[in-house]
Parts: C-alpha cells; structure tokens; sequence
C-alpha cells in the first residue's frame, strides 16, 4: 500500500493503528520535505504498521539550508534521517536539481550533501511546470516556457529555459548526478538485484 499527501495528517496515529492490523508492509509519502515527526510514539506506531519506506521531496526550507552547507541545517536533518533508518524505515530522497536559486555548483553540493547524511536511496528531477502549477503560471508569465511536448515532461527534461543554465547542459547535469551517485555508492552492491547481475 502507497499513501501520498499531507491532507491525513491529523489522522497519522487513527492510519498507523489501522495498516498495523494488516500482514502487507506499506509505503508512506510526504509531497515536501522530511516528516514532521519523528518522536518515540510515532515511530513505534510505523514500526508497528510495517512502514517501510518514506518517499520525500526535499524542497523545503531546512533540506535547501542542508544542501547548501549549512551545519545546524545539515545536523538537523541528519537526526531525523537517522531516526528512520534506526527504524528500519528508508528514506527515498527525491532532489529537485535547476531551480532558479541554483548555479553551476549545485552538483558538488547535493553530492557532498548526500555523502554526509549517507544517503541511500535517490532520485534527482529537474523542476517541471505541470499545468496550473505555481511553477507553469511562473515560466509562462516570464516566456520561459520552451514547449508542451508531455512526453518530456518526466523530470529528466528541460520544458523551460533555465535561469542559470542552457537546458541542455541542465539534462546532462542530471544524467550525470545518476550516474555518479549510483555507480560509486556502496549501497548499489549491496542489493541482491545488483549482486545477481554481478555473479551471473
């Protein structure tokens, strides 16, 4: 089972004492930011509900302080972190990468960030303006909109013209975060998917 969106939030601990009558493990989803909370009560009741996983947007305030460097940010983020995973519930980090705050150096920071808090599972999107977003009203109003071919409205592709960057080069910045994050962490060997292939 796979829940996404904040509009449950008061009911958390009424949904985490219902999944735990259930025998499946489910997938939580939070569309912004890390959870809200983390305190002994409420990781007992996802542990109980065989939570196993938790699919995260880190746009909000303290995961951009956090990917910029800041110390306090980056220590706070990594208690929660850790409270999950001491949990056994993984974090799936979803890195939004060609905002318009971001500059060319925006690769070595979510690299450096990621490596601290010993990420294990992410994926990295380039923002993309669906219609009626914030975001589509925004890159419309300003003429960036570059065109409306859906199909390449998947995260991988550049649909506006970013501020800082070609939208070409943008795309093989992407592709090469993949890249490099997948093809040096240790935690890709570890898989028993990866290790079949490995062997075979």
């Amino acid at each position: 089972m796979f829940f996404t969106g904040d509009s449950y939030a008061p009911y958390t601990d009424d949904l985490l004492r219902l999944l735990g009558r259930f025998e499946k493990p489910s997938s939580w989803a939070s569309a912004i930011g890390l959870p809200r909370r983390y305190d002994d009560a409420f990781m007992r009741l996802a542990k109980e509900a065989k939570v196993h996983s938790i699919y995260n947007v880190l746009y909000d305030s303290l995961s951009n302080r956090a990917i910029a460097g800041d110390p306090k940010a980056l220590d706070r983020f990594r208690e929660i972190y850790d409270r999950y995973r001491e949990a056994g519930i993984q974090i799936w980090m979803s890195v939004y990468v060609g905002t318009d705050e971001h500059d060319h150096g925006i690769a070595d920071k979510v690299l450096s960030f990621l490596q601290k808090v010993d990420a294990q599972l992410v994926e990295f999107v380039i923002p993309t303006p669906f219609p009626e977003t914030p975001l589509w009203h925004k890159v419309i109003r300003e003429g960036r909109l570059l065109h409306t071919r859906w199909e390449d409205y998947d995260g991988l592709h550049s649909v506006y013209r970013p501020k800082h960057f070609a939208p070409e080069e943008l795309e093989e910045l992407v592709r090469g975060l993949w890249t490099e994050f997948y093809c040096t962490h240790p935690y890709i060997f570890d898989r028993d998917d990866v290790k079949v292939l490995l062997n075979s």
